[in-house]
C-alpha cells in the first residue's frame, strides 16, 4: 500500500526499519539522533545488512558533537554497518551563512557539502522522506511505496550516488573523471593544499534536460530542480500547493506571481516565518509580502521541515527547499551550481488526493503571515525608533500597532499598484496593443480611483495633480475614457463603466 502524510512523528521510519529482513539502505543529510539510532538501527545489525550515505562528521560545528557522532559511527561500523561519507563540496569555498563546517567566520563556516538527499529502502519497500536522522521534532512529509519496481529504482539511484561521490578512484567517486581539465586542476590544487574536495559548478554535459514527472530524481544529475518546479507551476491546472522549510528564492517567487496573475489559480504555501531564514530575514519577508500582494496564500509553521510540491496532476516530495542552492543557480557558459537533492514524483491520483488533504489540514492551522511578521524583533525595533524620534517612549502594544499598520499598508500598496498595472493592460487590450504607454497608465490610475467610488471632477483632478502634467492632459484623458465608454459623467460626477472594462 502506498501512503502519504504530513506528521511530526517518526512512525514511518520505525516501521520500515522493523520490517526489513535482508538489507536496509539509508541516504540522510544528517545522521546524528543517537537515541533513535541505537534503539532502532543497531539491533537490526544482527540480521540485516545496513548501508548509510551521509555527511562527514566535520559538517557539525561543535567539537563535543563531533566526538559524540564519531563514537556513534564507530559503534555502527563495529556492528557491521557500512557508513559512506560524502566529502564533496559544491560552490566557492568561501563564507556561507548557513554552513557549520570548515573555518568559522562571522557565525558561519566556509564549507558547503553538496549531498542533501533523504530516502531509505529495504528489500520490501521505499520511504521517501523530508526528515533527517536527527533529534529534531519537526513537521515532515513521508511517502511510503510498497512495490518492487520502486525498490529496484531506488537501489539503482543509491548505487549511482555511491558511484558519483563515494567509490574509490583517484578521489572518492567518479565525479572527478566527468569534469573538464581546468576543473580537475582546481580540484587537485585545493585537495593538495587543504585536503578538501570541491567542485565550483557542474559542466553542461552533466546536466540533462528535465524528463517526465515520474519516479526518483537526483538533481542536478537528472535535471535541474529549478526547471522541474517551474514546469510544475506552469502546467498546473487547478491548484499549486508548496511546502518548504525556507522560502528564499526571488526567481521562484516571480514565477509564482506571474502564474497567479496571468492565469489565476489557487496557490498555497506552507513555510517558516522570515525571521528564521538566517541568510537574510529582510529579503525573506519581502518575498512573502510580494506573494501576499499577488493574492498567493501563505501560512507559517515555526517547526516546518516538510518539502513537497502538489498539483492536480503531480505529487513531488524530497529534500529541496525553495532556495538558491537547493533549486540551483545558473552560472556562465551553461554551468550550474546546486546541492545534490533527491525528489520523487508520483502521478497516482489517490496519492495526490492524500497529499492534498493532508496539506490542507495543516494549512488550516498555520499562522497567518501578517500576524507573525508584525511582532518580529526587527519591526518592533523600527517602531520603537520611530516613536523615539518624536521624543517619547512606547509600550509594546503601541509598537505592535505601528508595525501592523506599516506591514498592512505595504501589502495594500503593492496590491493597488498591481491593480493599476492590470487596468493598464486591459485598456491597451481594448485597442489591440501589447505595449503599454504612459496614457494607459494615467487612464488606469483614474479608473482605479473610480473603482472605489464615484468622484467629482475637481476632486479627481486634485488626486492626480502630483502625477499628471496639467489640466489639459487630464481633460484629454477624461474625454477619451468617456468616448470609449470606460466612464460615465452624470450630474457632475464621474463613475466607472465596469461592464465596458471587464
Amino acid at each position: 500500500m502506498n501512503t502519504f502524510r504530513f506528521t511530526r512523528e517518526k512512525e514511518e521510519i520505525k516501521s520500515v526499519i522493523s520490517r526489513a529482513e535482508n538489507f536496509l539502505n539509508i541516504v540522510s543529510f544528517q545522521f546524528t539522533d543517537e537515541d533513535f539510532i541505537r534503539k532502532y538501527i543497531l539491533p537490526k545489525t544482527n540480521s540485516v545488512q545496513i548501508e548509510i550515505l551521509t555527511l562527514p562528521v566535520d559538517s557539525y560545528s561543535k567539537e563535543d558533537e563531533r566526538d559524540r557522532i564519531t563514537r556513534l559511527y564507530n559503534d555502527l561500523e563495529y556492528a557491521g554497518v557500512h557508513i559512506y561519507k560524502c566529502y564533496w563540496e559544491v560552490g566557492d569555498p568561501s563564507l556561507t551563512t548557513t554552513s557549520q563546517s570548515g573555518v568559522e567566520k562571522e557565525g558561519g563556516g566556509d564549507k558547503w557539502y553538496s549531498m542533501h538527499g533523504k530516502f531509505m529502502y529495504s528489500e520490501k519497500e521505499v520511504l521517501m522522506m523530508t526528515a533527517n536522522f536527527s533529534d529534531a521534532e519537526e513537521l515532515e512529509s513521508y511517502l511510503l511505496l510498497q512495490d518492487q519496481e520502486a525498490v529496484v529504482q531506488f537501489h539503482k539511484k543509491f548505487l549511482y550516488l555511491k558511484s558519483m561521490f563515494i567509490d574509490e578512484r583517484k578521489y572518492p567517486g567518479k565525479l572527478y573523471e566527468l569534469v573538464r581539465d581546468e576543473e580537475k586542476k582546481y580540484i587537485d590544487e585545493l585537495h593538495i593544499s587543504n585536503e578538501r574536495l570541491n567542485i565550483k559548478e557542474y559542466p553542461p554535459n552533466l546536466i540533462p534536460e528535465i524528463s517526465s514527472f515520474s519516479g526518483l530524481k537526483i538533481t542536478p544529475f537528472d535535471g535541474k530542480a529549478r526547471e522541474y518546479l517551474c514546469e510544475l507551476i506552469n502546467k498546473a491546472q487547478n491548484y499549486i500547493y508548496l511546502s518548504t522549510e525556507r522560502l528564499f528564492d526571488k526567481k521562484i517567487v516571480d514565477v509564482l506571481i506571474k502564474r497567479k496573475r496571468r492565469n489565476p489559480i489557487e496557490i498555497k504555501i506552507l513555510t517558516c516565518p522570515p525571521d528564521q531564514v538566517r541568510d537574510d530575514p529582510g529579503n525573506a519577508e519581502m518575498y512573502v509580502t510580494k506573494l501576499l500582494s499577488a493574492n498567493v496564500d501563505v501560512r507559517f509553521y515555526t517547526d516546518i521541515h516538510a518539502k513537497c510540491w502538489i498539483t492536480d496532476e503531480v505529487l513531488g516530495i524530497g529534500s529541496a527547499n525553495l532556495s538558491q542552492m537547493n533549486l540551483g543557480i545558473s552560472k556562465s557558459h551553461g554551468f550550474w551550481r546546486a546541492n545534490t537533492e533527491t525528489f520523487y514524483f508520483a502521478n497516482d491520483l489517490s496519492l495526490i488526493s492524500q497529499a492534498k488533504e493532508s496539506f490542507e489540514n495543516f494549512y488550516t492551522h498555520g499562522v497567518e503571515p501578517i500576524a507573525s511578521i508584525y511582532k518580529s524583533a526587527r519591526h518592533l525595533a523600527e517602531a520603537k525608533e520611530l516613536f523615539s524620534s518624536f521624543g517619547v517612549t512606547s509600550k509594546r502594544d503601541a509598537k505592535e500597532a505601528i508595525s501592523l499598520i506599516k506591514i498592512s499598508s505595504t501589502i495594500r500598496e503593492q496590491q493597488h499598484i498591481a491593480k493599476i498595472v492590470l487596468l493598464s493592460v486591459k485598456i491597451a487590450g481594448k485597442y489591440d496593443r501589447t505595449e503599454i504607454i504612459k496614457r494607459d497608465v494615467l487612464s488606469a490610475l483614474i479608473l482605479f480611483y473610480l473603482t472605489e467610488r464615484k468622484h467629482e471632477n475637481n476632486e479627481l483632478f486634485e488626486k492626480l495633480k502630483p502625477i499628471i502634467s496639467d489640466e489639459i492632459e487630464y481633460n484629454s484623458i477624461i474625454q477619451n475614457l468617456h468616448l470609449d465608454n470606460f466612464i460615465e459623467i452624470l450630474d457632475g460626477y464621474i463613475k466607472i463603466n465596469s461592464e465596458q472594462l471587464f
